[in-house]
């Protein structure tokens, strides 16, 4: 989580595409761990953009855009 929180998009899209991703499971992984995260400024609102992400997980035909969508997404709005 550490790499997702402080490194760039460029790095993490590396990383997914390097690896297979459980994404179910980062998700759930997100979840329980990002909103007591330190770093995370509004905890609530992890939560929000957590869950939308994995809810449209099932429509996308694209993880990796998604995934990347929710993180763009905690930036943008300073959650993180």
């Amino acid at each position: 989580m550490e790499y997702t929180i402080t490194q760039d998009i460029d790095g993490i899209r590396k990383i997914l595409r390097t690896y297979q991703i459980p994404y179910e499971e980062l998700y759930d992984y997100f979840f329980e761990n990002l909103p007591s995260h330190d770093m995370v400024k509004s905890p609530g609102n992890a939560i929000i953009e957590i869950a939308e992400a994995a809810y449209r997980h099932s429509f996308m035909a694209s993880p990796e855009i998604n995934l990347i969508g929710m993180i763009m997404k905690l930036y943008q709005k300073e959650i993180v």
